[in-house]
Formats: structure tokens, C-alpha cells, sequence
């Protein structure tokens, strides 16, 4: 597995840059900061058709359709092994 950190990029090609991932990534503590998150980061990848494996917090837990829309994970470990059975 590869993870691919990029830098800030223009916002016009941000759509471009997320179909080019095979997983959108959304890990988040369950924190009141986090609670208070959108769902933007998996609506843009949900739109160039990249699945999002996200905490199962806030705006994600409202958004995502867990298994149909995206993956939701309560726990790490389930995270892990969603991103490893991806592929």
C-alpha cells in the first residue's frame, strides 16, 4: 500500500487529483471539533467516483450510506482492514 501526500494545489484541480486516488481517506477522532466537520471531503471524492473509508463521526455518520456510499469504520482496525480488502 502506498499513501500519497500532496501539496496545496489549485481548487480547480482538485477533482482531477482525487480520481487519480484508488481510496479517499477521511480517519477522524471522535472529538466536538470533529463533530462539527462536513462531509465536503467525501462529497468531492464521491463525485469523481473514489470511494472514502471514514470515521464513522459527525458529518460522515449523517452523510454516508456505510457499504453504499462509502465505508464508515468505528475502529481503527476496521479501518485497516477496509483499505487492505480494497485492493
Amino acid at each position: 500500500a502506498r499513501v500519497k501526500k500532496l501539496p496545496f494545489s489549485d481548487w480547480r484541480k482538485l477533482p482531477e487529483i482525487i480520481a487519480e486516488m484508488d481510496i479517499n481517506l477521511a480517519p477522524l477522532e471522535n472529538t466536538i471539533f470533529n463533530e462539527a466537520k462536513s462531509e465536503n471531503k467525501w462529497m468531492e471524492a464521491a463525485l469523481v467516483k473514489t470511494v472514502t473509508v471514514a470515521s464513522d463521526v459527525g458529518a460522515f455518520h449523517d452523510c454516508v450510506e456505510d457499504e453504499i456510499t462509502g465505508i464508515l469504520c468505528k475502529r481503527c482496525k476496521r479501518m485497516g482492514r477496509c483499505i487492505k480488502e480494497s485492493h
